[in-house]
């Protein structure tokens, strides 16, 4: 397994951090195309009201930090399970660095299944669009079938 250390699993991970901190920043300069990504559109009914317009922001804004925050935190540990001189010289501090990795992806699972679950419900609704609906229907599916490579790379980290 330490040929998997040394190349395709920090590859992996590190893609993975760096996907979660470009979709944040991506909510940031770019939101309501974000929005949509994630799977939630605001109905053009009601799209022209300041307050949900504040709201909305508000929401793709900590969608965005949570993303940021998740592939900081992501990038950072397989930095210094790969590069630290404590990992390199100390097999115990290693492992630990990597099992914290497959702690972080785990619980990844939880955002990345609750999202996919949240939107398909959303996507659902009687009172949505027919537009929400299609848009709603595909993100979620795609948050969910997102949750495996996640849990792949948990069980990889944390158990190996």
């Amino acid at each position: 397994m330490s040929s998997l250390r040394s190349s395709t699993l920090p590859v992996l991970t590190g893609a993975m951090g760096t996907l979660g901190l470009a979709t944040g920043l991506y909510s940031f300069s770019a939101p309501i195309d974000a929005d949509r990504i994630f799977g939630i559109i605001v109905p053009k009914s009601v799209s022209s009201s300041k307050e949900l317009q504040t709201w909305q922001a508000a929401q793709t804004s900590a969608r965005g930090v949570r993303n940021v925050a998740s592939g900081l935190a992501i990038i950072g540990i397989t930095s210094f399970w790969q590069f630290s001189s404590l990992c390199q010289a100390t097999p115990v501090a290693s492992t630990v660095a990597k099992r914290c990795l497959g702690i972080v992806f785990l619980s990844g699972v939880i955002t990345s299944a609750g999202d996919g679950i949240i939107i398909t419900q959303f996507a659902r609704g009687d009172s949505t669009s027919e537009e929400a609906k299609e848009v709603g229907k595909k993100a979620g599916f795609g948050h969910i079938v997102t949750t495996i490579p996640i849990l792949a790379l948990g069980v990889a980290c944390f158990f190996t």
